[in-house]
């Protein structure tokens, strides 16, 4: 399957990736991330990833939903930005960006 990374912390290493109908199209469904099942190089906000889904989790992950990304490779990066305050995303070195949290 292929999907974009709707979101990914690299502190606490999960996210979520969505698949979409078509560029602009509406979602038809998003789903968990661990950093562990990326191969490759590491993923980022909106990189274009190739993933399978597993449903073989603990049993506490079915408790949730059962379903989540594995063998993830990114396929095409996403542009990048500085963060101005208005990304929720900076750049930050080897280990990618980094989220900016708000309290």
């Amino acid at each position: 399957m292929q999907g974009r990374v709707k979101f990914f912390n690299f502190d606490r290493q999960f996210g979520f990736i969505e698949i979409t109908d078509g560029p602009g199209g509406a979602v038809l469904g998003e789903w968990f991330l661990h950093g562990s099942h990326v191969t490759g190089d590491p993923v980022h906000k909106g990189d274009l990833v190739e993933f399978w889904l597993d449903d073989s989790t603990s049993a506490m992950d079915k408790d949730r939903g059962g379903w989540q990304c594995v063998d993830v490779k990114r396929i095409a990066s996403a542009p990048r930005q500085s963060w101005s305050g208005g990304s929720d995303e900076a750049d930050s070195g080897p280990n990618g960006p980094t989220i900016a949290t708000y309290h």
